[in-house]
């Protein structure tokens, strides 16, 4: 038997340098969202104005829109301080921004694009 053929083949440099770009797009991915916990709408803004790659930019959109949305609930328990009602939930906001960002960094991770609910996952029955 030839000893070369027991050797596992050697990846080309083209698919070295795919691989390396791949794992810092997902690098780069959860990046955007563990930033956007720490800066808010900061950092998904600055990664949607420099980068060039389509996925990440689609990572970056969609921390961005919680970051704003996050920031309009925030107001809105600030105003409902008053009623004594804000305190509650300027918490559950707060911890729900937490469990949304780490949600979001680990399904980046794991090169998943879809990790909110849309009208596509919910249940519809049609009563004839």
């Amino acid at each position: 038997m030839p000893k070369a053929a027991n050797k596992p083949k050697k990846a080309t440099k083209k698919q070295e340098k795919t691989a390396r770009k791949n794992s810092d797009d997902n690098s780069l991915k959860v990046l955007t969202h563990i930033l956007a916990l720490l800066s808010g709408f900061i950092a998904p803004l600055i990664i949607l104005l420099a980068v060039k790659e389509e996925d990440v930019k689609e990572h970056a959109k969609k921390a961005l829109n919680w970051q704003i949305s996050l920031l309009i609930y925030v107001v809105a328990s600030f105003i409902l301080i008053y009623v004594f009602i804000g305190f509650i939930t300027l918490f559950v906001v707060m911890l729900l921004d937490l469990i949304f960002c780490i949600m979001a960094a680990v399904k980046a991770s794991r090169d998943e694009t879809e990790w909110t609910v849309s009208s596509k996952q919910l249940p519809v029955s049609s009563s004839q």
